[in-house]
């Protein structure tokens, strides 16, 4: 299932839950008129393909919940935007491929779970660690 939120009617929200539900995936058009996002959970889905920039427009998001969902890659443009974020939860899915300029953007990022995910180590501290995040697991 695909999903599109109509946030015209929100434009205010702060909160949103959207977990375990049965996304499969998010577009770029997914987030249009939330820009007062501060939190987003989308964990417990089964979302396996994020369109880049799909997040573009959430700059003042500060945590991002993508916990148990089918991700196998995350690309330059996939956190695209996300100028505030802190933390970043991508615990238990199928990532295999992380771009090495994925974190690029997320100058605030503070915490970062990737564990349960079928990564390499070794380019994944590199990256992460080389853009400052102080708190990061893989396993």
């Amino acid at each position: 299932m695909h999903f599109i939120f109509a946030g015209q009617s929100a434009p205010h929200l702060q909160v949103l839950d959207l977990g375990n539900n049965r996304f499969s995936s998010i577009d770029v058009r997914s987030f249009h008129g939330l820009d007062s996002l501060v939190h987003l959970d989308l964990s417990g889905n089964s979302i396996a393909d994020v369109a880049d920039g799909a997040f573009g427009r959430l700059s003042r998001l500060a945590r991002l919940d993508l916990r148990d969902n089918r991700l196998t890659r995350l690309t330059a443009s996939t956190f695209r935007g996300l100028k505030s974020l802190r933390y970043l939860l991508l615990t238990n899915n199928r990532i295999q491929t992380i771009d090495r300029r994925a974190f690029r953007a997320l100058e605030g990022l503070v915490y970062i779970v990737l564990k349960g995910n079928p990564v390499g180590s070794q380019p994944v501290r590199f990256q992460v660690f080389c853009y400052g995040a102080p708190a990061m697991s893989l396993t």
